[in-house]
């Protein structure tokens, strides 16, 4: 597959497209990015927030967030061929597109190094016990960073297969821990109060942020020019899925065990695992779902890493990112080995980084869509007064 007509902003360098992506990629990579971290602290932060009634959080969550999506996708769609940091430089100029890509780089920075400290701290805990974190982040990065290297068609190929793997093993748990479900776990229905769930579902819209990368992949996706909507279907059909797996995990979860025992787990799905029938008569059972979880949970680390150098590069009009890739990689290594608190990790992560990110998302993407239309308005009024 040759490289995509890319047109640059002139007076601009371009950055050099990495390939084409189809729709079954696009959408497996947005799952891969959204739908990984229910592997880790993640599926347990959900669980204290919504109490019995966590399993709607996803739902109301999944929703509410057509809210930045919609608008995000008919904003990409109105500037084909460009990507959310050159239409931002294109509307705004070129400080603002400074501001809102730095911003976007520290939330994807603030995820890498965040989930590379919760993958390595819960394999020391629940899977490795006694293996120093550190070590075991630099072996994660260590995989993730060829990964990366390797481009965006061989990660849109490979989160296919991962997100498919991961799928399938959550279908397949659900199904064989189902004899030991009990629908008296889910009561009280409303949780700690219909108020307060309703309230931790708009702010945990943040469990969808990372489909704003969807931004940064625009120039790539493989669309004839009579293909519109595509964006949008593919934004959309990610989100479903998401919140598909999202509510099946922690539904199933909840049925497995009562609210006080499911908090203080710290991997709610691998405990869910290790309690099935069949864990009685097949020795580690739980690990033929760890292997596809630990995949996914890489892949995503080195999506997020070629999103964040991506960003970076697009920021800044770099034409070649993969010196960005390493370095950015460098900066996560160095998070887990200068800050490593696992509580300050999960606060950061759940409770600081995401609900931000959310405030990010909304400001940009609506600044967007009045500048078009401003934009546009006034092409119109040019237009008539010419004529």
């Amino acid at each position: 597959m040759g490289p995509e007509n890319h047109r640059a902003i002139p007076g601009e360098q371009e950055v050099v497209p990495q390939g084409h992506l189809g729709t079954r990629e696009l959408v497996a990579i947005l799952m891969v990015m959204t739908s990984a971290k229910i592997y880790l602290v993640y599926s347990e932060r959900i669980l204290r927030a919504g109490a019995t009634a966590a399993w709607t959080i996803p739902l109301i969550s999944g929703v509410l967030s057509m809210g930045w999506l919609l608008p995000l996708s008919y904003v990409l769609e109105l500037h084909p061929g460009k990507g959310i940091i050159d239409i931002t430089r294109h509307l705004a100029g070129r400080p603002l597109a400074w501001a809102f890509g730095l911003l976007l780089f520290v939330y994807l920075f603030a995820l890498l190094a965040t989930t590379l400290e919760e993958i390595a701290t819960i394999l020391a805990i629940a899977v490795l016990p006694a293996s120093p974190v550190r070590y075991l982040s630099m072996i994660i990065l260590g995989f993730a960073l060829p990964i990366a290297l390797l481009g965006l068609e061989p990660l849109g190929r490979l989160s296919l297969l991962m997100i498919s793997a991961a799928f399938m093993s959550i279908l397949v748990l659900a199904f064989v821990s189902s004899p030991e479900w009990s629908h008296h776990f889910l009561f009280p229905l409303q949780g700690s109060g219909v108020g307060k769930v309703l309230v931790a579902g708009m702010v945990r819209q943040a469990m969808y942020t990372e489909i704003i990368v969807i931004g940064l992949l625009a120039p790539y996706i493989r669309v004839v020019p009579a293909a519109k909507g595509r964006i949008r279907y593919c934004a959309v059909l990610a989100t479903a899925f998401s919140t598909v797996v999202f509510t099946l995990v922690i539904l199933g979860f909840q049925m497995l065990q009562p609210y006080p025992t499911g908090v203080n787990e710290a991997v709610p799905l691998l405990s869910a695992a290790r309690v099935l029938y069949l864990s009685r008569f097949f020795q580690r059972f739980d690990a033929l779902f760890l292997f596809f979880w630990i995949m996914a949970a890489v892949t995503q680390q080195a999506l997020v890493l070629y999103f964040a150098s991506l960003g970076l590069a697009s920021t800044f009009s770099i034409r070649n990112h993969k010196p960005l890739l390493v370095l950015t990689g460098l900066m996560a290594i160095a998070y887990v080995y200068v800050l490593y608190d696992y509580s300050l990790t999960v606060i950061l992560d759940f409770d600081i980084m995401r609900p931000a990110s959310t405030a990010l998302v909304y400001v940009w993407v609506f600044l967007l869509l009045v500048l078009s239309h401003t934009r546009k308005k006034l092409r119109g009024r040019g237009a008539r007064a010419h004529v």
